[in-house]
């Protein structure tokens, strides 16, 4: 006969090695998130700006990377004579730009000026949610939003980002160790070559081509061959658009320039996209 029962000395020993395994884990996982926390110790990350965001805001901008490093208030006069900040993070788009608008809506003084990122991806394309890298992308704005205002929102990864931040990323944690393990090792160079990223050291019609398949076509044009405009991006371009006014915040929509390769390679490859990105602008302007 099929014996049904667990002798308790028996019952007794699997919760005893169940409880060494979790001992274990725990001490793993406690020990590499040391390890994490000192790596990166002293690193900082694109959003601790946010940890010290001022009040009565007179001039600020949003957008993606082309704004957060292309806008520098401190290097103009204006930084002199208003209070600014810059609340663009790469690869942020309109959806974000939203949620962190009404987040900071109270830092905001009246009668301000808004510059908003208008890039040649912004109108097109599927929704962030649906992208390969959302859930990474998405961590960080755990670091300085509340769960109303964060996408897609887990408890779990907030849980994680705050206590176990080596967990949080651990789609890149071994990248993170190698990188500074190397520089550990590497030797030093005194006479180093320029950076690659230079202009003159990049095969520039072959970055506007990479450029053109990544951001212009890619996930932005549907099966159909139509291009794809993304109706929750826009959505959120006309919402900021309406809560700027509200405090007579004059919102100014801007596109961060381009090395001529790039609109190049986009007029030579798709002929009517700039009708359509510029004809998107067109309405947007006239509907509000």
């Amino acid at each position: 006969m099929l014996n049904l029962f667990i002798s308790s000395s028996n019952f007794k020993k699997f919760f005893a090695r169940l409880f060494v395994y979790l001992i274990i884990m725990a001490v793993l996982t406690l020990s590499v998130n040391y390890l994490y926390i000192k790596v990166n110790e002293g690193n900082g990350t694109e959003y601790d700006k946010f940890e010290n965001v001022p009040y009565n805001i007179q001039v600020f901008n949003f957008g993606p990377s082309h704004t957060q490093g292309g806008i520098d208030y401190n290097a103009s006069d204006l930084a002199k004579n208003y209070t600014c900040f810059n609340f663009a993070l790469s690869a942020q788009r309109w959806s974000y730009d939203l949620r962190i608008l009404k987040y900071y809506y109270d830092h905001l003084a009246n009668g301000g000026t808004c510059f908003i990122c208008v890039w040649y991806p912004s109108f097109f394309g599927i929704p962030d949610r649906k992208s390969s890298g959302f859930l990474s992308m998405n961590k960080r704005y755990y670091n300085f939003l509340d769960a109303e205002h964060i996408m897609s929102y887990d408890p779990w990864i907030a849980f994680a980002v705050k206590y176990l931040p080596s967990i949080s990323v651990y789609d890149q944690l071994l990248k993170d160790f190698f990188n500074k393990f190397h520089q550990y090792i590497a030797p030093k160079k005194t006479d180093a070559p320029a950076s690659p990223e230079n202009a003159e050291n990049i095969d520039l019609k072959l970055n506007a081509l990479l450029r053109y398949h990544s951001q212009v076509a890619g996930s932005q044009s549907g099966a159909n061959g139509k291009r794809i405009y993304n109706q929750e991006e826009i959505g959120a371009l006309y919402e900021m658009i309406k809560l700027l006014k509200a405090k007579n915040i004059t919102p100014v929509l801007i596109t961060a320039p381009f090395l001529k390769e790039f609109p190049d390679t986009i007029h030579e490859l798709s002929p009517t996209f700039f009708d359509e990105f510029y004809g998107s602008i067109n309405k947007v302007c006239a509907d509000t």
